[in-house]
């Protein structure tokens, strides 16, 4: 059997990580490894726990997913980076190309969008 998606995601509402998780939960291809409410914290579970896939909220104290993803790209060049955002602008979306993340969803994400996202960058991986 081959080995699980192991997913990290960051995000300062403990309701959108509540949600998230669930909806990994259900799948028999990937597991959520870690969490974190901070970007701080996020590269410290990143380094520690080497998930397949970091999911980082653009605003969390202390620091943002736009800067956590720059800080990665260069300490863990080749894990994958996607920025989730309630409210997806193009200026955001350029600021998450830019730090280095390979895809950027809008919240609340839909299932079926999330799963997609997780399967194609892992895949990209192998």
């Amino acid at each position: 059997m081959n080995e699980k998606i192991k997913i990290v995601f960051a995000d300062d509402n403990a309701q959108s990580l509540m949600l998230l998780k669930m909806l990994i939960s259900m799948e028999d291809d990937m597991e959520v490894v870690g969490s974190a409410s901070n970007g701080i914290d996020a590269i410290e579970l990143a380094k520690e726990l080497q998930p397949s896939i970091l999911f980082l909220d653009v605003r969390m104290p202390e620091m943002t997913g736009f800067q956590a993803a720059e800080v990665l790209g260069k300490e863990l060049p080749e894990l994958p980076v996607v920025i989730m955002s309630a409210d997806v602008t193009v200026a955001d979306m350029i600021r998450a190309k830019d730090s280095g993340a390979k895809d950027m969803l809008e919240k609340p994400v839909a299932r079926d969008e999330l799963l997609a996202c997780i399967r194609k960058l892992a895949n990209a991986n192998l």
